[in-house]
């Protein structure tokens, strides 16, 4: 009787040490991160972000040297009794050319600004993937604040650590 006993009690503690196994092993890894701070963090995007802001300034100063020609032009014709005609046609065109220049410069920030943006997005995106795979996880969500995620437990926040990852990622560090 004694025998059943502990036959009977090595396959419950068999089944048990099973049963956790499978339950372990079937269980998901998942973690957030935000979404937010791993872009402002990413030095792709500051790089970019540097690169924008010394293209936006050179296209500023084209436009101001435009603007100090306009205003001089104008203080010349002012200090005059009579313009010609030539020279007001001049003075317009010059007007024309500047409100060109500063709408074809809005027109090519926005584009710019979209290209590094999708950039920064899409190589943001492969690294993400690839630690979720390096680390093992299921799923890696995105909160952002606005909504798609109302709460988690902040020790599922793994936004330090993505950001150092796609940082050294970026930086050609294994």
């Amino acid at each position: 009787m004694e025998k059943i006993w502990k036959i009977a009690i090595g396959v419950v503690v068999c089944a048990s040490i099973g049963l956790a196994i499978s339950v372990k092993m079937n269980q998901t890894q998942s973690a957030y991160v935000n979404t937010a701070e791993l872009y402002n963090g990413f030095l792709l995007k500051n790089e970019l972000e540097s690169t924008m802001i010394a293209t936006e300034k050179a296209r500023q100063r084209v436009l101001d040297s435009l603007e100090v020609n306009i205003r001089s032009m104008k203080e010349v014709l002012q200090a005059k009794e009579t313009q010609t005609q030539e020279e007001l046609v001049v003075f317009d065109q010059l007007r024309q050319q500047y409100l060109m220049k500063e709408k074809q410069f809005a027109e090519d920030n926005q584009i710019l600004a979209s290209q590094y943006t999708n950039q920064i997005w899409t190589q943001l995106n492969q690294y993400v993937k690839d630690f979720g795979e390096e680390r093992g996880y299921d799923y890696l969500f995105g909160a952002n604040g606005e909504g798609q995620m109302m709460y988690a437990k902040p020790q599922r926040n793994i936004t330090e650590e993505l950001t150092e990852f796609v940082n050294d990622k970026y930086n050609g560090v294994e």
